[in-house]
């Protein structure tokens, strides 16, 4: 079978994951349903190192959706950096996605956000702004992230 060919060309952590990718529904695991974040928190400050058996378990049976609400909690300021980033990173800025996360965070944490793309990207958010967009749609969007 494909899993024990796997396992046999397979060794250590990696074999885990794969084999926890190949095996597993996309569903969520019981004992981490309620705090996948907090387990993974938890999972990584073990005094003997990180049990990476539960990064295994919850990465593996989650869908895109429920990973997203993982990262998210772990951290708001990066998961939206990441998000108005590729609406910038390719040819064609998705306009929609700027307006929506600029606005709806405009008054709730958008200067850590800012902060935060500068760290995650080496490079301003304004600077992406000012390469990406023109005109009123760019002033306004400058306009939301204030002075820099």
């Amino acid at each position: 079978s494909l899993a024990e060919e796997l396992k046999s060309e397979l060794r250590s952590h990696l074999e885990d994951v794969v084999l926890g990718l190949l095996m597993t529904p996309l569903s969520l695991t019981p004992s981490y349903s309620g705090k996948p974040t907090k387990a993974l928190f938890e999972a990584g400050e073990e005094m003997d190192g990180i049990d990476i058996s539960v990064f295994i378990d919850i990465l593996t049976r989650r869908n895109g959706f429920q990973l997203a609400k993982i990262k998210c909690a772990w951290s708001k300021p990066a998961f939206f950096a990441e998000k108005l980033h590729k609406a910038m990173e390719r040819h064609g800025t998705c306009e929609d996605t700027l307006m929506r996360v600029m606005v709806s965070r405009s008054e709730v944490d958008l200067k850590k956000i800012i902060a935060e793309f500068q760290i995650m990207y080496g490079k301003s958010l304004q600077d992406y702004i000012v390469e990406d967009t023109k005109g009123h749609f760019e002033k306004i969007l400058l306009g939301l992230c204030g002075p820099y």
